[in-house]
């Protein structure tokens, strides 16, 4: 990169965090919400202890707000010995993580397509648009731009195994899925995201058109086994990872839960095992129904949208 690519870049990161942080700065002049701040926060001895042994312990084996997610209980642990229980740290460092990942999309894409102007457009538009307000200025999500952080340094770690495929840079790419993991779950789909990239930009999967096939029948049998090892980067540790963590939660959705009504478990079960019955034999086009809950804010599998909106509804 010459120096005028790099003048760029810095300005544009610079611009990005400054965005941002002008964009979300009254968000740390709020309080802690009384919907999960408290179970993430307010009220939970472990995370107030800081980083203490006992809380790296306790978040490797925690379940607590119906989730695993060691590395988000261990980052409002972080907060807690630094600002105690002023919100206004606990809001800063939210926004702090949503700016790195702004200048972090930015500079993937920038790498990715060469386009300076374009980058910056969707790292902007990444950085302000309203639907990330909740996952920002709301504490207990933290999760969500934690675990945004790593599914994009996995990506970028990825798009560096791919330069030179090393055993080191491969143990990189892992390290930071199975990091991302354990700040959200909802990183398990990263590895399907490895094969578009595989695919475009980096291109290690080509010819896949039919254009380039009907031209390239001579070549089929060395095709085939490039895709076959490409996929095969893939086999484990990267899925294992996804499917112990999809054993995991739904270990957790079978066990009862003393925050929650103790009738949510087999209710949820059995809400699963309906839906699983209907995508193999499908009958009507209709979901099942959501079971009654007992508190505005008790969680189902199947939530009407009119709950999702009305005041004082859960929104996770």
């Amino acid at each position: 990169m010459d120096a005028k690519h790099r003048n760029f870049v810095l300005v544009a990161c610079i611009c990005l965090a400054i965005a941002t942080a002008v964009a979300y700065s009254r968000a740390t002049r709020n309080p802690f919400m009384h919907v999960d701040d408290q179970n993430y926060v307010t009220e939970n001895p472990h995370v107030q202890a800081g980083l203490a042994w006992q809380t790296f312990t306790w978040a490797l084996t925690a379940t607590d707000a119906e989730n695993w997610h060691p590395l988000t209980w261990l980052s409002h642990a972080l907060d807690c010995q630094l600002y105690g229980l002023n919100p206004a740290g606990h809001h800063a460092t939210n926004i702090l993580l949503h700016a790195l990942n702004a200048m972090l999309l930015f500079l993937l894409l920038f790498r990715a397509t060469g386009a300076r102007g374009r980058s910056l457009l969707v790292a902007a538009l990444f950085a302000l648009h309203p639907v990330n307000v909740e996952s920002v200025a709301w504490i207990a999500e933290r999760k969500n731009v934690l675990s945004t952080l790593f599914f994009l340094l996995t990506l970028a770690a990825y798009g560096w195994y791919a330069q030179k495929p090393e055993l080191k840079r491969y143990l990189a790419v892992v390290a930071l899925f199975a990091l991302g993991l354990a700040a959200k779950p909802m990183v398990i789909t990263l590895p399907f995201v490895l094969f578009l990239l595989d695919y475009w930009p980096l291109e290690r999967i080509r010819g896949w058109d039919a254009q380039s096939l009907s031209k390239l029948k001579a070549r089929k049998h060395r095709q085939k086994n490039r895709a076959e090892a490409v996929a095969s980067e893939k086999v484990f540790p990267v899925p294992q990872l996804s499917k112990n963590c999809h054993c995991w939660l739904f270990a957790l959705a079978a066990r009862p839960s003393p925050s929650l009504p103790n009738e949510r478990t087999p209710s949820n079960l059995s809400e699963y095992i309906r839906l699983r019955e209907g995508l193999r034999t499908p009958s009507t086009p209709t979901l099942p129904t959501s079971v009654k809950h007992s508190g505005p804010c008790a969680w189902h599998f199947f939530i009407p949208i009119h709950e999702t909106v009305a005041p004082g509804g859960c929104s996770h």
